[in-house]
């Protein structure tokens, strides 16, 4: 080649050169530019292998590139297409001239050149190098591989493949089709890729996602290894009728893929310029003679996805409620929130709810090539019956977050069946949302069916016809089959498809696909399930988006009506018992994906019920247990329940006409029932159950109110409960009147005021009422009472409150419900400490004042009467009262009033003064009270004298019998006896020995052993008697009388004691049992004390002394028997 200039081609003259000079761009790596998004990229062929027994597949990319030259900076780099899971092993870049012919290269040293050329279709390369060098010496030389600084390189830059523009652009050529040079770079891109799978069997199927740069002409050929190791046999005639043959693939790819009638694109200059060890493949049929692949065009795209996947047998994997194909799911997070606004009519049959459901499906998987899938969400609610609430939007709001595509409400509807004719076949509509849906024309016959029919095969699929013509990929015909369209359900109409937009949803679809029609909102009732729809593509890993979707609506709960036969009836007629069902414990409805491996769902129960609370029991157990009953909710209220839910009864509080609460502790007067174990309340039933069952057995005909709302009368009685005798008083206030007839009226309200003299303000306490009972048509009602402080009025009533605060009120809510016109009776006791101390002020009138607490009601009322028995032993000495009239009767007083606005406040002072026979016979009962109290003391005293005296005179026996004892023992020695000589009389001296007994030294000795005490021994006693006989000297006989002899001469004379006959004959001595009846006993004299009494109180202890005297003479003969006491 001779040498030229430095670029072959011809140029225009004077152009200045596009290499910009060192000083104005110093690049040295094209990473440090900015990168500018450019549309670069006017034709990609992907070719590619998947070997067996690989984790991937071989991929090359092979890309023009056309680089405006106006638009563009040296150097700079362009991201072609996202990185995501590729990985770049080679790559290369080289020129192309003006007419897309490429620069001479060499195929033996850039291989990827050649097969880039080939696989683009690109013209015959050019013998001409894109640089001329000096240095060659023959144009037979190959040519060496360009400079990256006048190629460019791919590179992987910001997680994008992108193209890194060359630094030095040959000088502008002019256009063979034109005099203008061209604007217009263009290059050849061949990239060598590793592209991994993204999922594969067993649970989902053979996925390459292969990221693709933006461009309008896009060419794949990928081959696939067999699914065994049989070779395919490449005859189409066998793959026709193989339908049962297991060496097939089911396979998709998305965007759909269009099969064209030829080899390669069709061009007036064909590549034909080969390597030696390349041959072309002009003349091979687009099958793949030793696998399975796919070969064709497809739309401009980011990615395409190709699944391949063994053919699913019949019934092997189950299809949705709309014939969808059912995906797996390994795990389901679900949260439930059940929000209670009410009760919805007047009977209050059920709840309404709103029912909002979220979930996030885990694990979502697929063993098949279908995109377009579904799973199924229930409505379960237990015994209860779900329907929609009437006069608000019969549906569901479905949501859902990457992946959904639309739901579908119950089975799709069969359309009915007519014969086409096998020429001009019916047009398939494809939802929008699919998309499979943008390479569908007309020309196939709708089909339904599962992934196991041959046609979901792509070597199963008809051949095309010869005479088809070429399509751009807008209008290109469907060859490559889908077997995303299996899981769609056959439209009714092109249509009537069963979709809504669902614009206020952002996403990748803003079109999705839903089953709902407004003429079908009586046939699909809460329950039905509902068919979500998901996109697999969208739920891809590596990133593995977990799938949400949110379901929301508004329903009615209410208990299941039992069925209408003979024993229903009956048990409709009757009374409900304690054992029967309690309507208002309800289930809450909850939502359950019908097929996963493992679900969780936590539940939220909210109260945003005005005036009432919810109570929120477990979902099992019996409603009267403590335990069972989890908590109270009010208004704005929530909290958290277990896995498997929960009960809830709804308490309606109807809004009261009364004044502010002064305190928030407020008392259920009347206990609430206890429930039954299936929850039922005689609270509940007994305003409108019970009264209309004796309204109607006492054929009573409800009348309608057409006048205005008050109380026609109110009759009151009050019943002092008096004493004479110093007490708290107390009275009993009955009030009978007719219930309002008002429909939104379901409480009788009224006050109790205490009006208080302004003596008494400091020390007011308020008055305690008690209402023990309240009753309409004898059925009693629940009764509510509370403190508040009363209301300004203006007019003629009194202030309902004063601004001290020191006047105190009970206020009063009875529940009628719609018994309107009932009798209604209540009575409320009150006990009034102040009348005590209005009693202790003066102690000579001795009265007491009533200070009465009359209702006071919010509403007018024509006549107020009220009725004072007379109290038995008191009089009234005076009255002070408000009301208009007052009579007085032998039945009591009456007063009267009429035509009262609301809140009047009657007032009604009494002075009660017992009579002169009621104080004296107070003072009566007060004389025999005390009587009966000294009676029984006075006796207990005398009791206890006698005993101590008793014991006293035990202890002197005990001690002469011990002192008996010991002179038996020891005997004196004798008394000497004086002898007179010469026949003198003998002189017996006698001695006498005293022996005194210690009461408070003597030892508690018993009788049966007298020696139990050591300190009275023989010794003692006999010293005591010596002591005795020493005493008193004998007299000196007379001086006549003979001296005596000496005594040594006198006979000695020995005491003997006297002993019972026969005493020596028995086994014990007679000395052991000493005389009793010898001894003499005296009992002190019992003096009482000189006592005044009354007369009839002196009558009295003198006959009880009398009493006690003759048992103390009873008590001595019996001590002293046999002989009389002294």
């Amino acid at each position: 080649m001779p040498s030229s200039t430095r670029y072959s081609g011809r140029s225009v003259t004077g152009s200045p050169p596009l290499s910009f000079p060192s000083s104005t761009y110093s690049i040295s790596h094209g990473t440090t530019v900015g990168s500018q998004k450019l549309n670069i990229v006017t034709r990609v062929a992907i070719e590619g292998r998947a070997e067996r027994g690989a984790k991937g597949a071989g991929i090359k990319m092979y890309m023009k590139i056309s680089l405006p030259l106006d638009n563009i900076t040296p150097g700079a780099t362009i991201p072609l297409f996202p990185e995501e899971n590729l990985k770049v092993l080679d790559q290369q870049v080289h020129p192309l001239d003006v007419n897309s012919t490429p620069y001479n290269f060499s195929s033996t040293i850039s291989p990827l050149l050649h097969k880039a050329a080939h696989a683009l279709n690109l013209p015959t390369r050019s013998p001409h190098p894109y640089i001329s060098s000096s240095s060659s010496s023959s144009s037979s030389e190959s040519p060496q591989r360009l400079d990256d600084k006048y190629t460019g390189q791919i590179l992987v830059s910001s997680y994008h493949v992108s193209y890194i523009l060359p630094k030095e652009f040959p000088r502008r050529e002019l256009d063979a089709r034109g005099k203008r040079p061209s604007k217009v770079a263009h290059f050849m891109a061949a990239i060598e890729l590793w592209a991994p799978f993204v999922c594969q069997p067993p649970h989902a199927p053979y996925l390459l996602s292969i990221p693709v740069p933006r461009c309008l002409s896009n060419h794949i050929r990928l081959k696939i290894f067999p699914p065994n190791t049989q070779k395919t046999s490449s005859s189409m005639a066998s793959l026709s009728s193989a339908d049962e043959d297991a060496g097939t693939w089911d396979l998709t790819s998305d965007p759909h893929v269009t099969r064209s009638t030829s080899t390669r694109l069709g061009r007036t200059h064909s590549y034909n310029n080969f390597a030696d060890d390349e041959s072309s493949d002009a003349s091979v049929s687009a099958g793949f003679s030793d696998g399975c692949g796919i070969q064709g065009s497809f739309p401009s795209t980011e990615r395409i996805r190709i699944r391949w996947a063994r053919p699913l047998k019949s019934g092997q994997q189950p299809s949705t409620s709309d014939g969808r194909r059912r995906v797996g799911i390994r795990e389901v997070k679900g949260d439930m929130t059940c929000t209670v606004l009410g009760t919805k009519g007047k009977e209050r049959e059920g709840i309404v709810m709103r029912v909002q459901y979220e979930a996030t499906c885990k694990g979502v998987w697929f063993p098949g090539v279908a995109t377009l899938l579904g799973l199924d969400v229930g409505l379960e609610a237990g015994d209860c019956d779900v329907s929609w609430v009437p006069g608000m939007e019969p549906k569901w709001s479905i949501s859902g977050a990457a992946g959904f595509t639309g739901y579908a409400v119950g089975p799709a509807p069969t359309p009915p069946l007519s014969r086409q004719s096998s020429v001009d076949n019916p047009s398939i509509y494809v939802l929008p949302s699919s998309p499979d849906a943008r390479g569908v024309v007309n020309g196939l016959p709708p089909t339904r069916h599962d992934s196991s029919s041959s046609t979901s095969s792509l070597l199963r699929a008809p051949l095309p016809a010869q005479n088809v013509p070429d399509y751009s990929f807008e209008t290109s015909p469907v060859s490559t089959p889908m077997s995303s369209l299996a899981s769609l359900p056959i439209p009714s109409s092109p249509e009537r498809d069963r979709r809504s937009r669902a614009s206020s949803m952002n996403g990748r679809y803003t079109d999705f696909d839903t089953d709902w029609e407004p003429e079908e909102t009586a046939a699909r009732p809460p329950k039905v399930p509902i068919t979500i729809h998901l996109n697999m593509n969208d739920l891809l890993p590596p990133s593995k988006h977990d799938f949400k979707f949110n379901i929301t609506g508004t329903v009615l709960v209410k208990p299941r009506e039992p069925v209408l036969n003979r024993a229903s009836r009956r048990y409709s007629s009757r009374i409900t018992s304690d054992n029967e069902a309690d309507p208002d414990v309800l289930a809450l409805p909850r939502f359950r994906v019908l097929h996963c491996d493992r679900e969780h769902v936590s539940y939220t129960v909210r109260n945003d019920a005005s005036d009432a609370t919810l109570d929120v029991y477990n979902s099992s157990g019996d409603v009267r247990d403590a335990q069972t009953r989890k908590t109270v909710l009010h208004r704005g209220g929530n909290v958290k329940c277990a896995s498997d839910g929960a009960r809830v009864a709804l308490r309606p509080i109807i809004r009261s006409m009364s004044p502010s609460r002064a305190s928030p502790d407020s008392s259920e007067m009347s206990r609430r029932r206890p429930r039954t174990p299936d929850g039922i309340s005689k609270r509940d039933i007994s305003p409108s159950i019970l009264r209309q069952s004796l309204f109607t057995s006492t054929l009573r005909t409800s009348v309608r109110r057409d006048g205005p709302l008050m109380i026609p009368y109110v009759h009151i009685t009050i019943t002092p409960l008096l004493n004479a005798s110093a007490g708290p008083l107390k009275y009993a206030v009955r009030v009978n009147l007719p219930a309002p007839s008002d429909d939104d009226m379901e409480w009788l309200e009224f006050g109790l005021a205490l009006s208080h003299s302004k003596e008494d303000d400091a020390g007011a306490r308020p008055p305690q009422v008690e209402v023990p009972i309240a009753s309409i048509e004898g059925v009693p009602v629940r009764i509510v009472a509370g403190a508040v402080v009363r209301p300004e009025t203006t007019g003629n009533a009194v202030p309902f409150g004063e601004a001290s605060g020191k006047e105190w009120i009970t206020w009063v809510k009875v529940h009628i419900g719609d018994a309107g016109g009932g009798k209604v009776d209540i009575l409320y006791i009150v006990q009034d400490d102040t009348a005590v101390a209005q009693e202790s002020k003066s102690t000579v009138s001795r009265r007491t004042v009533l200070n009465a607490l009359l209702p006071s009601f919010p509403l007018p009322v024509g006549e107020l009467q009220v009725h004072v028995p007379i109290q038995t032993g008191f009089d009234v000495a005076s009255s002070d009262s408000n009301l208009a009239h007052e009579e007085t009767s032998a039945q009591g007083r009456r007063l009267f009033h009429y035509s009262m606005e609301e809140y009047f406040y009657p007032r009604l002072v009494l002075s009660f003064q017992a009579t002169a026979s009621e104080i004296a016979h107070t003072k009566q009962r007060a004389s025999l009270s005390w009587t009966q109290i000294l009676i029984p003391a006075i006796m207990a005293i005398t009791c206890l004298y006698l005993f101590i005296s008793l014991r006293q005179t035990q202890a002197q026996l005990v001690t002469a019998l011990r002192s008996l004892n010991a002179i038996d023992h020891d005997p004196p020695a004798g008394i000497p006896l004086s002898a007179y000589t010469g026949g003198v009389d003998t002189v017996t001296v006698t001695t006498t020995a005293t022996v005194t007994a210690h009461a408070g030294t003597a030892s508690p000795a018993r009788w049966y052993f007298p020696n139990a005490d050591s300190s009275h021994s023989p010794e003692n006693s006999a010293s005591s008697i010596a002591a005795d006989e020493a005493a008193p000297p004998p007299p000196s006989p007379p001086s006549d009388v003979p001296t005596a002899p000496d005594a040594t001469q006198l006979p000695t004379i020995t005491p003997t004691p006297l002993s019972a006959p026969g005493s020596e004959e028995g086994l014990i001595p007679a000395r052991y049992f000493p005389n009793l009846w010898t001894l003499r006993f005296d009992l002190p004299h019992i003096e009482f004390p000189d006592i005044h009494f009354s007369e009839t109180a002196d009558a009295t202890l003198q006959s009880v002394l009398t009493s006690l005297d003759t048992v103390y003479q009873l008590f001595r003969k019996a001590l002293h028997y046999p002989l009389d006491p002294p």
